[in-house]
Protein backbone atom coordinates (compact mmCIF):
# COMPACT_ATOMS: atom_id res chain seq x y z
CA UNK A 1 0.00 0.00 0.00
CA UNK A 2 1.41 3.40 -0.96
CA UNK A 3 1.96 6.16 1.56
CA UNK A 4 -0.83 8.22 -0.04
CA UNK A 5 -3.32 5.37 0.30
CA UNK A 6 -2.31 4.75 3.92
CA UNK A 7 -2.83 8.41 4.71
CA UNK A 8 -6.25 8.47 3.03
CA UNK A 9 -7.31 5.29 4.85
CA UNK A 10 -6.17 6.74 8.18
CA UNK A 11 -8.19 9.92 7.58
CA UNK A 12 -11.32 7.91 6.71
CA UNK A 13 -10.96 5.85 9.91
CA UNK A 14 -10.36 8.98 11.99
CA UNK A 15 -13.46 10.72 10.64
CA UNK A 16 -15.48 7.56 11.25
CA UNK A 17 -14.34 7.40 14.87
CA UNK A 18 -15.14 11.06 15.44
CA UNK A 19 -18.60 10.74 13.92
CA UNK A 20 -19.32 7.64 15.96
CA UNK A 21 -19.12 9.74 19.10
CA UNK A 22 -21.53 12.40 17.84
CA UNK A 23 -25.24 11.66 18.28
CA UNK A 24 -27.35 12.02 15.16
CA UNK A 25 -29.62 14.32 17.12
CA UNK A 26 -29.00 16.35 20.25
CA UNK A 27 -31.96 18.16 21.77
CA UNK A 28 -31.37 20.47 24.71
CA UNK A 29 -33.42 20.30 27.90
CA UNK A 30 -33.55 23.52 29.93
CA UNK A 31 -34.34 22.95 33.60
CA UNK A 32 -36.07 25.37 35.97
CA UNK A 33 -32.69 26.32 37.48
CA UNK A 34 -31.54 27.14 33.89
CA UNK A 35 -29.11 24.21 33.69
CA UNK A 36 -29.00 22.74 30.18
CA UNK A 37 -28.65 19.05 29.33
CA UNK A 38 -28.11 17.55 25.88
CA UNK A 39 -30.26 14.51 25.14
CA UNK A 40 -31.04 12.31 22.15
CA UNK A 41 -34.71 11.81 22.94
CA UNK A 42 -37.39 13.12 25.30
CA UNK A 43 -40.40 11.04 26.27
CA UNK A 44 -43.26 12.25 28.46
CA UNK A 45 -44.88 9.68 30.76
CA UNK A 46 -47.60 11.29 32.81
CA UNK A 47 -45.97 13.67 35.29
CA UNK A 48 -42.50 12.29 34.53
CA UNK A 49 -40.12 12.93 31.65
CA UNK A 50 -37.61 10.33 30.42
CA UNK A 51 -34.40 11.85 29.06
CA UNK A 52 -32.23 9.62 26.85
CA UNK A 53 -28.56 10.56 27.13
CA UNK A 54 -26.06 10.77 24.24
CA UNK A 55 -23.61 8.40 25.96
CA UNK A 56 -26.29 5.77 26.54
CA UNK A 57 -28.76 5.24 29.35
CA UNK A 58 -31.53 7.52 30.51
CA UNK A 59 -32.78 9.51 33.47
CA UNK A 60 -36.27 10.26 34.73
CA UNK A 61 -37.20 13.67 36.13
CA UNK A 62 -40.49 15.27 37.23
CA UNK A 63 -42.09 17.23 34.39
CA UNK A 64 -42.28 20.25 36.69
CA UNK A 65 -38.45 20.48 36.66
CA UNK A 66 -38.34 21.02 32.89
CA UNK A 67 -38.63 24.60 31.71
CA UNK A 68 -38.31 23.94 27.97
CA UNK A 69 -37.13 21.37 25.42
CA UNK A 70 -35.25 22.95 22.52
CA UNK A 71 -35.40 20.57 19.58
CA UNK A 72 -32.39 19.94 17.36
CA UNK A 73 -32.54 20.75 13.68
CA UNK A 74 -34.88 23.72 14.03
CA UNK A 75 -34.00 26.59 11.71
CA UNK A 76 -32.40 29.40 13.68
CA UNK A 77 -31.78 33.04 12.88
CA UNK A 78 -28.06 33.80 12.43
CA UNK A 79 -26.86 35.80 15.44
CA UNK A 80 -25.84 38.83 13.37
CA UNK A 81 -29.13 38.94 11.48
CA UNK A 82 -31.08 38.44 14.69
CA UNK A 83 -29.29 41.36 16.31
CA UNK A 84 -30.32 43.58 13.41
CA UNK A 85 -33.97 42.69 13.75
CA UNK A 86 -34.16 42.37 17.51
CA UNK A 87 -37.35 43.86 18.84
CA UNK A 88 -37.93 45.38 22.25
CA UNK A 89 -40.94 43.45 23.48
CA UNK A 90 -41.50 45.98 26.27
CA UNK A 91 -41.97 48.73 23.71
CA UNK A 92 -44.44 46.54 21.81
CA UNK A 93 -46.33 45.57 24.98
CA UNK A 94 -46.50 49.15 26.28
CA UNK A 95 -48.34 49.47 29.58
CA UNK A 96 -48.87 45.71 29.72
CA UNK A 97 -45.14 44.95 29.99
CA UNK A 98 -45.05 45.01 33.80
CA UNK A 99 -47.96 42.59 34.03
CA UNK A 100 -46.30 40.28 31.52
CA UNK A 101 -43.09 40.30 33.57
CA UNK A 102 -45.01 39.64 36.79
CA UNK A 103 -46.99 36.73 35.31
CA UNK A 104 -43.86 35.27 33.69
CA UNK A 105 -42.01 35.25 37.03
CA UNK A 106 -44.94 33.68 38.84
CA UNK A 107 -45.29 30.84 36.33
CA UNK A 108 -41.59 30.32 35.57
CA UNK A 109 -41.72 31.54 31.99
CA UNK A 110 -39.57 33.84 29.89
CA UNK A 111 -41.36 37.19 29.62
CA UNK A 112 -40.32 37.14 25.96
CA UNK A 113 -42.39 33.98 25.47
CA UNK A 114 -45.51 35.45 27.08
CA UNK A 115 -45.03 38.59 25.00
CA UNK A 116 -44.58 36.55 21.81
CA UNK A 117 -47.85 34.69 22.42
CA UNK A 118 -49.65 37.97 23.18
CA UNK A 119 -48.28 39.56 20.01
CA UNK A 120 -49.35 36.70 17.75
CA UNK A 121 -52.70 36.23 19.49
CA UNK A 122 -53.92 39.82 19.60
CA UNK A 123 -51.12 42.32 18.88
CA UNK A 124 -51.58 43.37 22.53
CA UNK A 125 -55.18 44.38 21.98
CA UNK A 126 -56.97 44.03 25.33
CA UNK A 127 -60.50 44.10 23.87
CA UNK A 128 -59.79 41.59 21.11
CA UNK A 129 -62.43 38.96 20.37
CA UNK A 130 -61.96 36.25 17.78
CA UNK A 131 -64.74 34.78 15.60
CA UNK A 132 -64.40 31.60 17.70
CA UNK A 133 -64.94 33.53 20.94
CA UNK A 134 -61.36 33.85 22.22
CA UNK A 135 -60.94 36.85 24.49
CA UNK A 136 -58.40 39.50 25.34
CA UNK A 137 -54.66 39.91 24.94
CA UNK A 138 -53.90 36.20 25.35
CA UNK A 139 -57.05 35.16 23.44
CA UNK A 140 -58.40 32.77 26.07
CA UNK A 141 -61.38 30.65 25.12
CA UNK A 142 -64.36 31.09 27.49
CA UNK A 143 -64.09 27.49 28.72
CA UNK A 144 -60.39 28.00 29.47
CA UNK A 145 -61.17 31.21 31.35
CA UNK A 146 -63.75 29.30 33.40
CA UNK A 147 -61.29 26.50 34.15
CA UNK A 148 -58.80 29.11 35.34
CA UNK A 149 -61.55 30.76 37.45
CA UNK A 150 -61.04 34.17 35.87
CA UNK A 151 -63.62 36.70 37.02
CA UNK A 152 -63.22 39.03 34.02
CA UNK A 153 -61.31 37.55 31.06
CA UNK A 154 -61.26 40.94 29.34
CA UNK A 155 -59.41 42.59 32.19
CA UNK A 156 -55.85 42.91 30.76
CA UNK A 157 -54.00 42.00 33.95
CA UNK A 158 -56.23 39.01 34.69
CA UNK A 159 -56.13 37.87 31.07
CA UNK A 160 -52.31 37.96 30.95
CA UNK A 161 -52.13 36.13 34.27
CA UNK A 162 -54.52 33.47 32.99
CA UNK A 163 -52.70 33.06 29.69
CA UNK A 164 -49.34 32.62 31.40
CA UNK A 165 -50.80 30.09 33.84
CA UNK A 166 -52.37 28.14 30.97
CA UNK A 167 -49.14 28.16 29.00
CA UNK A 168 -47.21 26.91 32.04
CA UNK A 169 -49.75 24.13 32.50
CA UNK A 170 -49.40 23.04 28.86
CA UNK A 171 -45.60 23.09 29.06
CA UNK A 172 -45.75 20.86 32.14
CA UNK A 173 -48.19 18.49 30.46
CA UNK A 174 -46.00 18.15 27.36
CA UNK A 175 -42.72 17.72 29.21
CA UNK A 176 -41.45 21.21 28.43
CA UNK A 177 -41.81 20.78 24.66
CA UNK A 178 -42.46 24.37 23.59
CA UNK A 179 -43.80 23.56 20.12
CA UNK A 180 -46.32 21.04 21.44
CA UNK A 181 -47.41 23.46 24.16
CA UNK A 182 -47.91 26.22 21.60
CA UNK A 183 -49.84 23.88 19.32
CA UNK A 184 -52.06 22.93 22.26
CA UNK A 185 -52.56 26.62 23.12
CA UNK A 186 -53.84 27.15 19.59
CA UNK A 187 -55.63 23.91 18.74
CA UNK A 188 -56.33 22.34 22.13
CA UNK A 189 -54.53 19.72 24.15
CA UNK A 190 -56.81 16.95 22.87
CA UNK A 191 -55.93 17.68 19.24
CA UNK A 192 -52.19 17.49 19.93
CA UNK A 193 -52.54 14.18 21.76
CA UNK A 194 -54.86 12.76 19.10
CA UNK A 195 -52.33 13.52 16.36
CA UNK A 196 -49.30 12.52 18.40
CA UNK A 197 -47.73 15.93 17.79
CA UNK A 198 -48.55 19.22 16.09
CA UNK A 199 -51.82 18.74 14.17
CA UNK A 200 -51.40 18.92 10.37
CA UNK A 201 -53.53 22.04 10.16
CA UNK A 202 -52.10 25.08 8.35
CA UNK A 203 -53.47 27.48 10.97
CA UNK A 204 -51.81 25.67 13.88
CA UNK A 205 -48.51 25.09 12.12
CA UNK A 206 -48.41 28.73 11.04
CA UNK A 207 -49.24 29.82 14.60
CA UNK A 208 -46.33 27.83 16.07
CA UNK A 209 -43.94 29.29 13.48
CA UNK A 210 -45.12 32.84 14.15
CA UNK A 211 -44.73 32.56 17.93
CA UNK A 212 -41.26 31.02 17.61
CA UNK A 213 -40.26 33.77 15.17
CA UNK A 214 -41.50 36.49 17.53
CA UNK A 215 -39.74 34.78 20.45
CA UNK A 216 -36.44 34.69 18.57
CA UNK A 217 -36.82 38.37 17.66
CA UNK A 218 -37.57 39.30 21.28
CA UNK A 219 -34.65 37.20 22.53
CA UNK A 220 -32.34 38.69 19.95
CA UNK A 221 -31.31 35.33 18.48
Amino acid sequence: MTRGRRTARFLVLLVGLLLAGVPARADRVVFQDLRVLQVTRVETRGDRVVLWLPGGGSMVVPASRVLEVRRAGRPSVPRRAAAKRREDWRARAGRYARWIESAARRYRLEPELVAAVALVESSFESRARSPKGALGIMQLMPETARELALRNPLDPRENIEGGARWLRRLLDRFGGDLELALAAYNAGEGAVRAHGGIPPWPETRSYVRKVRSALEAFRGG
